[in-house]
C-alpha cells in the first residue's frame, strides 16, 4: 500500500532524476551547438529545431542557434589573464554568462556546467568552460576571481570579465542583456 511491496512490506526506491543532473542534460545538449560552431568555423550550416527538452519544458531556453563560428572575443580571466575564445578553435566550449555577485541562479548554473563535465567522464577531458561576467557594476578581475574560489571553480574555468565596454560587445554579439535593478543584477536573452 502506497510504496509499499507486495510481499515483503519493504519500500521499493523510485529511481529519480535529480534536478541539477537534468539541468546538466540540458547543457550538455547546448554545448552540441557550440561545438559544431567552434570545431567548423564558417559555415551555412543551420543548427534549428526544438528539441524533445523543449517541447517537456516550455521555459526551458533553448540558446540562440550560431550560423558559423562562434563570435569571438578577448577578455581577462579571474587570474588576470588575457583570454581569447579563438584560443578554444576546435574543442568543445561551454559559454555562460554570469553576474559575479550573483548568490541565486548562477552558482546553480556554473554547478551544472561543471556536471554536464563529470557526466561526460573522460570525454569531458575535452571541454572547456568558460563564463562571461554579466554585471555591469562588478566588472573587476578581483570580482570573477572571489566567485570563481567561493564556488570551489577557481581552476575548473576561466571566469572572464573586462571593461565595461568590452563586456557589452560580448554582450551585443551573443544576444545579451544585463543591467543592475534594485541593487541586483539580471541577465537574459534578447528576444530575436
Amino acid at each position: 500500500m502506497g510504496g509499499t511491496a507486495h510481499g515483503g512490506g519493504r519500500r521499493r526506491a523510485r529511481p529519480r532524476l535529480r534536478p541539477v543532473a537534468s539541468v546538466a542534460a540540458a547543457f550538455v545538449a547546448a554545448a552540441a551547438v557550440i561545438v559544431v560552431a567552434l570545431a567548423s568555423g564558417p559555415s551555412s550550416t543551420t543548427v534549428s529545431g526544438p528539441s524533445s527538452l523543449l517541447l517537456t519544458n516550455p521555459n526551458l531556453d533553448p540558446g540562440t542557434a550560431l550560423h558559423g563560428a562562434a563570435p569571438d572575443f578577448t577578455l581577462t580571466d579571474q587570474f588576470g589573464r588575457t583570454v581569447s575564445l579563438r584560443g578554444y578553435r576546435g574543442r568543445v566550449v561551454l559559454l555562460a554568462f554570469n553576474d559575479a555577485q550573483c548568490t541565486t541562479i548562477c552558482p546553480l548554473t556554473t554547478t551544472a556546467m561543471v556536471d554536464a563535465k563529470a557526466l561526460l567522464g573522460a570525454a569531458g577531458s575535452g571541454v572547456a568552460l568558460l563564463g562571461v561576467n554579466a554585471n555591469p557594476s562588478a566588472t573587476a578581475v578581483r570580482w570573477v576571481q572571489a566567485y570563481s574560489r567561493d564556488h570551489g571553480l577557481l581552476h575548473q574555468w576561466d571566469f572572464l570579465t573586462g571593461s565595461l565596454a568590452h563586456l557589452k560587445g560580448v554582450w551585443h554579439a551573443y544576444g545579451i542583456e544585463a543591467k543592475v535593478v534594485a541593487g541586483r543584477s539580471t541577465t537574459r536573452r534578447r528576444s530575436t
